[in-house]
Formats: structure tokens, C-alpha cells, sequence
């Protein structure tokens, strides 16, 4: 028995200290460019539904009405957009920066609507770690997190002003898609009253002479 717990043991050690040489090795790329590792996704989901596992009976205290889920678009708009996109829009540049990449909540595959609104308001409230996703548990009060909730729950079958409220794009988002090099490209009509503007400087310079004599 003594010899059997000792071989125990020893093979702990060994594994523990194999994995610790491996990662003080540099070989485990935690570039967001690099692929997962061999059963890291599984391992991952396996501790996140462990974690929302508690949160999966609460129930959205708020009355589903279009006025809620209308505010709920307004946050999203405001803090998630950016990386979980919109209907009728392309996948924004930010999510495809990221490892894991956010899901896009409200491409039919990646919808949660069979999810429990308790467990969608667990991770707006506590974000994931090491996922980019942050938790808004300090930043949005308890009803925008249950609106949010309620919105990603419903998201196959949106009022109609909610689903034209979250396709309508902000200035802010337009300006995130803009291609380097194009930040400051003038409009034609730009281009053209800068045409100009090189025969006003002369004008001026050609005026000072005859400021001078008078």
C-alpha cells in the first residue's frame, strides 16, 4: 500500500512539474493568433457552465415589453456591439482581433435565446475571464443587466423598433470601420474648396507689397 501511494506520488510530481516545464518553456501561445490547445474550449465551457450553473433558476424580474427591450438595444449599442455585433451587419473588426473570438449574438448560430435569462445575466454581470468578455456587474445597474438579458433571450423574434434601433449604426461605429489611411480623406466637395485655396494664400502674399507702399 505504501509503495502503491508513493507511486502515486511520483507520478503527480512528475505530471505537474512536466506541465510547469512546458509553460516556462514559451511553447503555450497565448497570441490571440494562435489555435486553441488540444481541449482547451472543452475544458473552458466545462468551468463556465459550472459557474452559471447557480444563476440558471433566477428569473428576469421585468415585464417583457417592447420599452425595455428597446432600452436594452440602446445599451448594447453602447457597450457590446462592438465586439458581439448587430442584425443585418458584418462581423466588427474588433471581434475578429480576439481569442476566442465573441460570439455573435444575434447570427442565428450563435444566438442564446435557449438560453436561461439567469445565466445570460450571470455573465453580463461577471464577464468571463481570459475571454475579453468583462463583467458589467459594477458598471450598469441590476435593471440594464436584466434588459440586456432579456434582449439576447428574445433575439429571434425582436419588435420591429427594436431590430431597427440596433441595425441603425452611431457615428462612433461608422468611425470605427473606416480603413486606415482614410481617416482624414476629403469629400469631393472638400477636394474641390481645397483646389482653391493655394490661390487665396497667393492673393494675400501678392497684396502685402503694395500694403507696404502706401
Amino acid at each position: 500500500m505504501r509503495g502503491f501511494v508513493l507511486g502515486v506520488f511520483v507520478t503527480l510530481v512528475i505530471i505537474v512539474g512536466s506541465a510547469y516545464l512546458l509553460l516556462r518553456s514559451g511553447k503555450v501561445s497565448l497570441a490571440t493568433t494562435a489555435e486553441p490547445l488540444p481541449l482547451e474550449k472543452e475544458l473552458v465551457q466545462l468551468t463556465l457552465d459550472a459557474n452559471v450553473r447557480s444563476a440558471k433558476d433566477k428569473t428576469n424580474p421585468l415585464p417583457e415589453t417592447d420599452e425595455n427591450m428597446l432600452a436594452a438595444a440602446k445599451e448594447f449599442k453602447e457597450h457590446c456591439v462592438f465586439c458581439h455585433g448587430a442584425p443585418g451587419r458584418l462581423r466588427p473588426p474588433l471581434a475578429t482581433m480576439m481569442m476566442p473570438k465573441p460570439p455573435q449574438l444575434f447570427d442565428k448560430d450563435n444566438m442564446v435565446t435557449d438560453d436561461p435569462e439567469g445565466e445570460i445575466f450571470w455573465i453580463i454581470s461577471n464577464g468571463i475571464r481570459l475571454s475579453g468578455m468583462p463583467g458589467f456587474g459594477d458598471h450598469l445597474e441590476e435593471k440594464e443587466r436584466w434588459q440586456i438579458a432579456m434582449l439576447l433571450k428574445h433575439a429571434d423574434k425582436l419588435p420591429a423598433a427594436v431590430q431597427a434601433e440596433l441595425e441603425r449604426k452611431e457615428p462612433r461605429e461608422m468611425a470605427m470601420h473606416v480603413k486606415p489611411g482614410e481617416e482624414h480623406e476629403p469629400e469631393r466637395g472638400q477636394m474641390h474648396e481645397h483646389k482653391h485655396e493655394p490661390a487665396h494664400a497667393t492673393e494675400h502674399v501678392q497684396e502685402s507689397p503694395h500694403e507696404h507702399e502706401h
